[in-house]
């Protein structure tokens, strides 16, 4: 079913997100459940879900299609998960031009998030595993955040044994969903109070060779700096050092300058003039 949704390569001028989700959508995602559980109600959670997400905004429309999907599986948490796991369409085969059609797993992203309030270890863990599953498909940005703030060592712990992934949306996770001012999402407070909690992740990933996996770092590392300044320059400067004199390869040494002076962007543009001067040494 997730083939079948109709998406276009961006939103055209008149239109919002929440267009996406017609009636006929929202059937193809009760769809993609119905094939894995033999007693889903397709027709009354297609009812259900259109009535109740009518004329809602977009965050809002796709939080309550999630809901409604919860309601209409297995109250055991673990066949749940089995069925969110189970439901899920082909992975993403690149990077970059995949336009709007991912976001046919933006209710799933909800549902799945709605199990960070267990206070069963195995299933929060397994909760924790699928957004890895989920990232291949969409992204799990936004459904893993309330895991973090639920347990925040426990799925830092999780996250940075997937460090190594070969697949580069599962390694853009690690950044990307620890950011702590994640545009669209609530902040990471916790991170954004000690954000020494994530750069183990930065280092790891800092001169990865995939764009789409170093242009997260550099953002994360930007965040960073807008409540923590002097950790953010500080780290671009041994950056630097490591770029010129590290056992980096050149294509390594060359991506880690790029994070760099992308990381440094905003304090640079408002003048900063230790940003200005690093991100000069990082050419």
């Amino acid at each position: 079913p997730s083939t079948q949704f109709e998406a276009p390569s961006s939103i055209k001028t008149g239109s919002c997100l929440g267009d996406l989700y017609s009636p006929h959508a929202i059937r193809l995602i009760g769809e993609s459940f119905r094939d894995v559980l033999t007693r889903f109600d397709l027709d009354k959670f297609t009812v259900e879900a259109v009535d109740q997400s009518r004329d809602l905004p977009f965050k809002n429309k796709t939080y309550q299609i999630g809901a409604v999907l919860r309601g209409h599986l297995p109250t055991d948490s673990k066949a749940a998960l089995k069925a969110l796991s189970q439901s899920l369409g082909p992975k993403l085969n690149r990077t970059e031009g995949n336009g709007l059609q991912p976001m046919f797993y933006m209710p799933h992203s909800h549902l799945l998030a709605s199990f960070a309030d267990t206070n069963d270890d195995e299933i929060f863990d397994i909760s924790v595993d699928l957004n890895f599953d989920l990232t291949t498909r969409f992204t799990a940005e936004f459904s893993i955040r309330p895991f973090i703030e639920a347990r925040t060592r426990r799925t830092l712990q999780l996250l940075s044994k997937r460090s190594n992934d070969p697949n580069p949306h599962v390694r853009r996770l690690i950044s990307e969903g620890t950011r702590p001012r994640l545009p669209w999402a609530s902040h990471l407070y916790i991170i954004r109070k000690d954000p020494e909690l994530t750069m183990p992740f930065l280092e790891a990933l800092k001169s990865d060779d995939c764009r789409y996996v170093t242009r997260s770092v550099a953002n994360h590392l930007g965040d960073i700096g807008k409540d923590n300044l002097d950790l953010m320059l500080g780290t671009c400067e041994r950056w630097i050092v490591e770029s010129e004199t590290g056992n980096l390869t050149e294509a390594s040494s060359k991506e880690l300058r790029w994070v760099i002076r992308h990381a440094l962007r905003h304090p640079a543009k408002k003048g900063h003039t230790i940003a200005n001067i690093l991100r000069i040494k990082a050419h």
